[in-house]
């Protein structure tokens, strides 16, 4: 039966509560927008035109499907029963019926419902059941229109949002006011001298804030080549975590006060003179990078996969021997390719396809294997990569570089070390 009844009514109008649209209507009236626009429905019922979603207007009318005039002759009991459950809503008085007339030539004149009729918002929340939804909303708003007017756009957007934070909304809105007043402080979160805020409150709203700060500071207070939860404090001036470098000295005549395995912020290691360092390897695997060999002026980097921001800003390492060694598969090639954006004069090492296949034993499979274009790399390097994504050996192949073997570690470092004393020959 395709009658509309009252649950398909509501079953619509609660989607487009949940949707925020009527919320969003209750903004535009209540600190002004776009109120003025409508979303009337015409009849045909719930198959019938989707109500825009920005044009709410009341008296809403929700178009209400009934039986056609052969239904009313052969299902003329049901029919009587379903219009009563209309006109006994009627006495609920969230909602009004509109009738209309039928007239049929055996049955006489009947009234069939014809629109379900909602005067206004609080009459569409008493009959979704929302009314204290509806209330809170409306006090929410007037806070934020007194205190932060700058931000209803992100209320009426987000209507849920500002439901959610209600009990937060006080602090919020003096945390914003005084970040406003002290754009880029350049200081840590925790430092922010707002009583009851403390640094996990700021990082659970750091979402919420972001939305704010764009809409209340000048642009240029705002780093927008920050984006996302994570570089809040990049984005809106505050300090950040340091990013750490972890090197490891291969040489013991370049240890650092006696040090070989440190650890430093990373714009210290960008300020590092490196006096003696001539090649510096960058690998994956930390285990790899402790165990690794001495090698004469030579250190150790430890990566952390495609994050290479704490080495963009080295520019010392434009000027070294640079080898990177990762695993033998799609991502380890790919996370060469972008290293060597950075740094295009890099070199990779033991990620061959000789090493690849005299390792045979050590293979296993990559999980979720990339096929996107490599420009950086190099022909050799190209053609294994080809072979890797597009599973010419054995699909999803991969070696990881813990797996490969000592002795062809430290026959590539003697093969490295001629090269160099062939070239200082020279």
């Amino acid at each position: 039966m395709s009658w509309t009844s009252l649950d398909d009514v509501r079953a619509r109008l609660e989607r487009r509560w949940e949707k925020g649209e009527f919320l969003k209507s209750v903004a535009d009236a209540e600190v002004g927008g776009r109120a003025d626009r409508t979303n009337e429905v015409s009849g045909g019922g719930l198959d019938g035109p989707v109500d825009p979603l920005d044009g709410v207007r009341f008296p809403m009318r929700i178009g209400i499907s009934g039986p056609s005039a052969r239904e009313m002759v052969d299902r003329f009991d049901e029919v009587r029963i379903w219009a009563a459950t209309f006109r006994d809503r009627e006495h609920g008085a969230a909602c009004t019926v509109e009738w209309r007339q039928r007239n049929h030539r055996r049955l006489g004149s009947h009234r069939i419902p014809a629109a379900a009729v909602f005067d206004d918002p609080d009459a569409l929340a008493r009959f979704l059941g929302r009314r204290r939804e509806l209330t809170r909303y409306r006090r929410l708003l007037r806070v934020l229109a007194s205190d932060l007017p700058e931000v209803i756009p992100w209320a009426r957007e987000r209507p849920f949002d500002l439901l959610e934070t209600e009990g937060d909304l006080p602090r919020l809105i003096v945390v914003a006011c005084w970040i406003r007043e002290h754009p880029r402080p350049g200081i840590y979160l925790r430092e922010v001298p707002v009583a009851g805020v403390d640094t996990k409150f700021l990082e659970r709203h750091r979402s919420l804030l972001g939305r704010w700060l764009d809409l209340l500071l000048n642009e240029h207070r705002i780093d927008r080549r920050w984006r996302g939860v994570r570089n809040f404090e990049r984005r809106y001036g505050f300090k950040t975590r340091p990013t750490l470098v972890r090197f490891r000295v291969l040489d013991s005549s370049l240890a650092v006060s006696g040090f070989s395995d440190i650890t430093v912020p990373a714009d210290e290691f960008a300020r590092w003179e490196a006096p003696g360092v001539r090649r510096v390897f960058v690998l994956e695997n930390d285990i790899t990078g402790l165990s690794f060999p001495d090698y004469p002026a030579s250190i150790v980097v430890f990566g952390r996969g495609y994050s290479f921001s704490a080495l963009d800003e080295v520019e010392w390492l434009h000027h070294v021997a640079l080898w990177y060694w990762g695993d033998v598969d799609t991502h380890g090639f790919a996370i060469l390719n972008q290293f060597r954006t950075a740094f295009p004069h890099a070199r990779s090492m033991l990620m061959d396809r000789t090493t690849l296949f005299e390792h045979e034993t050590q293979w296993g499979l990559e999980p979720q294997p990339t096929t996107a274009p490599l420009p950086t790399l190099n022909d050799e390097e190209s053609r294994l990569y080809d072979e890797l994504r597009f599973n010419r050996i054995r699909p999803n192949l991969r070696l990881e570089q813990e797996l490969i073997s000592f002795s062809a570690l430290r026959h590539a470092l003697e093969t490295l070390e001629a090269c160099h004393n062939e070239d200082s020959g020279r």
